[in-house]
């Protein structure tokens, strides 16, 4: 969200004030068949750069690369734009040789890993219940007046075990809980659920449809870039602390063909899926004063609904008050 105060300078020039609230934008994302192959495509690779670089923290699926070349390479990528990034990433999982990975990419200056937890529902033989266990990260927010921390739970089901394995989620779930010490945890990822994979009455007995459980995207959505009409991907969110933290409006597919004006041979190229997104709300907003040219004044405060707050602190501040008078807040929601 963005926020402006028109202010005027000693010479009676209006200038902006710049109020950046501090939120986190948190995303998932099935790249299609992430390998080398696709990685080694340039024009493709700036677009899924350019994705990924909306988000705070994204989990990425279906990383399909043994040579181990993708997840460190896509890193660099985010990096050579804006050095703030790291990763954090499964083991290659699967029951056979065709096996996938889980990558977290999140902006170090936003967030900090507490720590890892993969989830292990035994021997790799059918018997199990994922094809792909489970794989989750427990952030620590830098700046926040609210919530503090949050885990987040990947998933990308086998189309031909959806049911079972999204009914093996609340387990999870409480086991990452426990290990973590916290109810406050996203489980996000392409859950397979609808469509052809999942019939409404299966959805709707599912453990974390229960009441506890806020699922972001509805079943209407459709988070397909192809010509589908399916709610694959999904939101969940868990734990009072978390889900009082969201900005539920927020919720949405991320439509990279339309923004990024992609024809649609190429976007299929980069992925048969949207993103899909949700906005924490950290309770902090950021000021940033232009007191004269290539000159500014920036400070952190805590966010006030109607910004009286972020007012006040330009008032107070001497430097700021000697350069300028507040003539007019403005609030502008993006």
């Amino acid at each position: 969200m963005l926020y402006q105060i028109v202010v005027s300078a000693l010479l009676g020039v209006l200038t902006l004030v710049t109020v950046t609230q501090a939120d986190l934008r948190i995303g998932a994302f099935n790249i299609k068949t992430f390998g080398v192959t696709k990685y080694g495509k340039e024009n493709i690779m700036s677009y899924i750069v350019q994705i990924l670089q909306r988000y705070d923290m994204v989990l990425v699926q279906e990383i399909r690369d043994a040579s181990g070349v993708v997840i460190p390479g896509t890193l660099a990528r985010l990096n050579a734009r804006d050095d703030v990034w790291g990763v954090r990433y499964s083991e290659r999982l699967g029951r056979t040789s065709y096996k996938e990975q889980y990558a977290y990419y999140y902006r170090k200056d936003k967030l900090s890993v507490i720590s890892e937890y993969q989830y292990d529902d035994g021997v790799d033989d059918g018997s199990d219940v994922f094809m792909r266990e489970p794989y989750g990260v427990l952030f620590g927010i830098s700046n926040s007046d609210g919530l503090r921390k949050f885990g987040v739970l990947g998933i990308h089901t086998s189309p031909d075990s959806a049911n079972q394995e999204l009914n093996g989620l609340d387990e999870v779930y409480e086991a990452a809980a426990s290990f973590w010490n916290t109810q406050d945890i996203f489980i996000l990822g392409d859950f397979n659920a609808d469509c052809s994979y999942m019939s409404s009455s299966e959805l709707e007995r599912l453990g974390i449809r229960q009441p506890g459980y806020e699922w972001l995207i509805g079943d209407e959505v459709d988070t397909t870039s192809s010509t589908t009409n399916c709610a694959y991907d999904r939101i969940v969110a868990a734990g009072s602390d978390l889900i009082g933290s969201l900005e539920i409006s927020s919720a949405q597919t991320y439509r990279f063909d339309d923004v990024l004006q992609l024809d649609y041979d190429t976007a299929r190229d980069v992925s048969d899926h949207y993103p899909v997104e949700v906005t924490i709300t950290t309770g902090r907003v950021n000021l940033a004063v232009p007191i004269s040219s290539g000159i500014e004044v920036r400070s952190e405060i805590p966010a006030a609904a109607n910004m009286l707050t972020a007012v006040n602190s330009l008032t107070s501040n001497p430097l700021i008050v000697s350069y300028f008078n507040i003539l007019q807040l403005q609030i502008d929601n993006r």
